[in-house]
């Protein structure tokens, strides 16, 4: 394929997808309530007391947000065939838990990526993942994603393989990283 990266490109993607994801924990503490109020940007007199347990500000917003985007059906008109093999798959791939984890990690964490392939009978396969270990390159004519690089699995001891993979329009293909 004519988009294959380079090596220099596989070393940065591969780089600047082990580091993606940096400051969740920050992020998640916000969420879990785990930071004081004051520094979440909340104005509250804090003299009072009543915040000396942490308390969910962020989590009770995401948490109505997301609650109030289920998916309940597909309306294409006067396509009902079609509406019920969109449900279909979006059902098969257990798409009412995972988009709830998709839109929590995008309201969160600001990004969040639904992969799209195909299944062992070459039917639709939808995984959803966070932005940890994920680099996008983007077309910056369209905007849109040209390639996206995954680190998925990261040595668990130092000097252990690492592996990867690269998605295109046209095709996959996967790394292994040996040595970390």
């Amino acid at each position: 394929p004519n988009d294959l990266p380079s090596h220099q490109e596989l070393e940065k993607m591969w780089d600047k997808g082990s580091k993606a994801g940096s400051g969740r924990k920050v992020r998640d503490d916000a969420y879990e309530g785990k930071i004081d109020p004051a520094k979440q940007g909340v104005n509250v007199d804090l003299s009072c007391g009543i915040f000396d347990t942490p308390f969910p500000f962020c989590k009770i917003y995401v948490d109505a947000i997301d609650e109030r985007l289920d998916v309940e059906g597909f309306w294409i008109a006067g396509a009902a065939k079609e509406r019920a093999a969109l449900w279909e798959m979006w059902q098969r791939n257990g798409m009412d838990q995972n988009s709830h984890f998709a839109i929590k990690e995008m309201l969160v964490h600001k990004r969040s990526y639904l992969i799209i392939g195909e299944d062992d009978d070459g039917k639709a396969l939808i995984t959803v993942h966070s932005a940890a270990g994920i680099y996008a390159e983007h077309d910056p004519l369209t905007r849109k994603i040209r390639r996206l690089f995954h680190v998925w699995e990261k040595p668990e001891t130092e000097g252990g393989p690492a592996r990867a993979t690269l998605y295109t329009k046209n095709y996959n293909q996967d790394y292994t990283r040996k040595g970390g």
